[in-house]
C-alpha cells in the first residue's frame, strides 16, 4: 500500500522555477558601466602599493559622471560615490584638479574620506546615499582594508573574505549598481596566474564578479599589465601606461601587439640582419657569399661576434630567420643546395628591386628564382 506523506506547513520549501518558466521570465539586463571593464556587481581592482590604482579609481569616478568613455569604452552616466578612505581632502581636491585638467568638476560625483566598517552601518549609510541619489551607477570603495571588521576566532580566513566581500556583492545585485572595490596584491608573486596575487583567501575570487589587477614585473618599468577576468566580462589582457603629464592612465597595446613590438626590435637590432641589409646596399642587385664569410662580415660590419660561431649554425639560423627577411624587408633569401658541392654552401639574398638577369648564375643548367633558389 502506499505510504501516506503528510507535510509540515511550518517545514522550509525551496523557491525554484522551472526550466521553462526561466526561459519566458522577462528580466532586467545587467547594466553596463563601462564597457568590457565594469558590470553590475561587484568588481575588485588590486595592484601593488604606489603603483597607481586610486588614480585609475578617480579617473574612472570622474568618467562616468560626465558619460566620458574610457580607453575608447563606452561609459554608463549617471551618480557616482567615491569613498576615498585613504585619503585627506587636500590630496582629493589636488589629484581631483590634475586629471580635470582646468575642467568643471562634475556635480554628480560625490566623496567622503570616512565610512563605517561593513558590520557596523556601511550598508546602511550606502543604501541611505541611493535613496536621495537614485540615478547612482557606481559606488567605489578605496580600499577593501578600511571597511573590514575584525575576523572572529570561530571564523576561518575564507569564510571571513567571502563573507564580506559576499555582502557588498549582494548589495550591488539588489541595487543594480556596480561597486568598485580597491583591494592590494600580496608581495608574492605568481608566475602562472596573476588574479592568485590578491591579498587574502580565494574567498574574495569567489565572491567577486570581476577581477582586474594592475601588475608589472619593475616598479621602475613604465608599461603596466592590465588583467581582467570575470563572469559577464570576457577576459583579456593589455598594456596601459601612467601618463605623468595628464595624471591619466592611458592604453599603451595589448599584449600581442607588445609582444610583435619587441620582436621586431629583436629583429631590427639583430646583427645577421644588419650585415645583410648592409650588403645589400654594397650590391643591390644581390650577392652570394659562404656562411664562413658572413660570419666574418658580421663582425667586421656591426663589431659583434653572433652567437652562431660556426658556419652551420649560422646557415640554420638564417633558414630560420628568411620568412621575417622577406616579410619585414622584402630580401629573398636561398638556402644552400646540398648537392651541389662547393656551391652547395653559398647562401644567397637578392634586395628587392633585383631581377633574375642581374645576378651571375654560374650553372647554365639552372635558374635563379629569388624565393626556390636555383632550379
Amino acid at each position: 500500500m502506499p505510504m501516506n506523506v503528510t507535510t509540515n506547513n511550518s517545514q522550509k520549501l525551496l523557491n525554484v522555477i522551472s526550466a521553462k518558466e526561466l526561459q519566458d521570465k522577462e528580466l532586467p539586463q545587467l547594466n553596463i558601466i563601462v564597457q568590457n571593464i565594469l558590470y553590475q556587481g561587484l568588481t575588485v581592482l588590486a595592484s601593488q602599493p604606489k603603483i597607481g590604482k586610486s588614480w585609475l579609481s578617480l579617473d574612472i569616478a570622474v568618467c562616468v559622471a560626465t558619460g566620458q568613455p574610457i580607453w575608447n569604452n563606452e561609459t554608463l552616466q549617471g551618480d557616482v560615490l567615491y569613498l576615498a578612505l585613504e585619503d585627506s581632502h587636500n590630496r582629493l581636491q589636488s589629484r581631483l584638479n590634475l586629471i580635470l585638467n582646468g575642467m568643471e568638476a562634475p556635480n554628480n560625483l560625490y566623496l567622503s574620506i570616512m565610512s563605517s566598517s561593513i558590520s557596523t552601518g556601511l550598508l546602511e549609510e550606502l543604501n541611505n546615499f541611493l535613496v536621495t541619489h537614485p540615478n547612482t551607477k557606481l559606488i567605489i570603495i578605496d580600499t577593501l582594508q578600511k571597511v573590514r571588521d575584525t575576523m572572529k576566532t570561530t571564523e576561518t580566513a575564507y569564510g571571513y573574505d567571502y563573507k564580506e566581500v559576499g555582502a557588498l556583492k549582494k548589495f550591488a545585485d539588489l541595487h543594480g549598481i556596480s561597486i568598485l572595490l580597491v583591494h592590494h596584491l600580496r608581495k608574492a608573486r605568481d608566475k602562472d596566474d596573476v588574479f592568485n596575487q590578491i591579498s587574502g583567501t580565494n574567498g574574495i575570487a569567489g565572491a567577486a564578479d570581476t577581477m582586474i589587477v594592475l601588475s608589472k614585473p619593475d616598479r621602475m618599468q613604465e608599461e603596466t599589465l592590465f588583467s581582467i577576468t570575470g563572469r559577464d566580462v570576457e577576459s583579456y589582457e593589455q598594456t596601459i601606461k601612467f601618463d605623468k603629464n595628464t595624471y591619466h592612465w592611458t592604453l599603451l597595446t595589448t599584449p600581442e601587439q607588445l609582444l610583435e613590438i619587441r620582436k621586431n626590435a629583436l629583429y631590427d637590432n639583430d646583427p645577421v640582419v644588419i650585415t645583410i641589409k648592409e650588403l645589400l646596399k654594397e650590391f643591390p642587385n644581390g650577392f652570394e657569399i659562404s656562411s664562413s664569410d658572413l660570419l666574418d662580415q658580421i663582425y667586421k660590419i656591426t663589431g659583434i661576434t653572433p652567437k652562431q660561431k660556426s658556419p652551420a649554425s649560422l646557415t640554420k639560423y638564417i633558414n630560420d630567420l628568411c620568412y621575417k627577411l622577406q616579410q619585414n624587408d622584402n630580401i629573398f633569401y636561398s638556402p644552400p643546395n646540398p648537392n651541389g658541392g662547393s656551391k652547395g654552401r653559398t647562401l644567397y639574398f637578392c634586395s628587392p628591386n633585383r631581377s633574375n638577369e642581374n645576378i651571375e648564375n654560374t650553372d647554365e643548367n639552372k635558374t635563379y628564382d629569388p624565393i626556390l633558389g636555383y632550379q
